[in-house]
């Protein structure tokens, strides 16, 4: 039971924390979902530990984060990540305790620090890529094909009004559909808001927010990400994740990065701009510009898309 009163967590938040943790005080709600209500709950329990109550928007979010847990995330060591205490899929909730430390986008560290960071991170990411999963990845829907996605992605880019030269660049591109590679278990959402680290002593970092976990090949988000998002224009963060990943990229898989790089850009734009995210917005345009270095912009428009 809260010590401060429901008023602010819905019964069946309350129900599954109270059963989970026992007695707990509120410390702040956040992280509002697309209908603008919050979805996590942050609560302290009697010993001054922190939990976190998690309400996923849809089924398939549920189902992939709370897979992640029970076979994915073993499989990154221990202290690597939380773990579930409770859960309820009728609700799509889920209790995961708290870790000691701040994400790495909150916080300052110097060069070496850093570098020690994304070496972790890549060490991380090759232990989940090379799992092999006992089963299929969960149905999404209709899958669309290459011409269908750019073409999709391009008008994207039109309605957000992005400039010729931008579109261009974002057309070539994608121009190719990239080369098919092998699947692992990826994140999904690989980026320093979701790496959280811990400092005093040893540094460690350690993963959290696995709803987008899923069997895919690892250039499709993961690897993308770092190498058009996070380390754009950051040469030492990349060379230091590929050291702890055991190994760089394959020119094919390189060719499937800049091609999902393309493909992704409008939509994270478009989040940015809906949701006022200057970090996923500057993400976005770190990759237009590593591509525009990288491509000859060509002629587009929405009916040669």
């Amino acid at each position: 039971m809260s010590w401060d009163g429901p008023a602010l967590v819905p019964v069946d938040v309350e129900m599954l924390l109270d059963r989970a943790i026992g007695r707990w005080l509120l410390l702040g709600v956040r992280s509002p979902d697309r209908t603008g209500a919050p979805s996590v709950w942050e609560v302290e329990d009697t010993a001054g530990h922190r939990w976190f109550a998690k309400r996923h928007w849809s089924e398939i979010l549920y189902e992939r984060e709370t897979r992640a847990y029970d076979e994915f995330v073993p499989a990154l060591g221990q202290r690597r990540a939380s773990w579930i205490a409770d859960r309820d899929p009728a609700t799509r909730l889920i209790v995961t305790r708290g870790l000691k430390g701040e994400p790495l986008n909150k916080i300052q560290l110097n060069g070496v620090q850093e570098q020690e960071v994304f070496r972790q991170a890549g060490a991380l990411a090759a232990r989940l890529h090379a799992l092999k999963p006992t089963r299929a990845p969960e149905p999404v829907g209709d899958v669309l094909s290459w011409p269908q996605q750019r073409t999709k992605a391009l008008d994207m880019a039109m309605d957000l009004g992005l400039s010729a030269e931008d579109l261009g660049v974002l057309a070539a591109a994608c121009a190719e559909a990239p080369p098919q590679l092998p699947a692992g278990v990826c994140h999904g959402d690989y980026s320093p808001r979701n790496w959280i680290i811990q400092q005093g002593g040893e540094l460690r970092l350690q993963l959290i927010d696995f709803e987008r976990t899923t069997v895919e090949e690892p250039a499709r988000h993961d690897l993308m990400r770092i190498i058009y998002q996070v380390t754009a224009g950051r040469p030492a963060l990349a060379e230091a994740f590929f050291d702890g990943y055991g190994r760089h990229l394959t020119q094919a898989e390189q060719a499937a990065c800049r091609a999902y790089a393309a493909l992704d850009c409008p939509s994270a734009l478009k989040w940015a701009a809906d949701h006022r995210d200057a970090e996923i917005h500057g993400y976005a345009r770190r990759a237009l510009d590593l591509l525009r270095a990288e491509v000859q912009p060509s002629p587009t428009s929405r009916s040669s898309a």
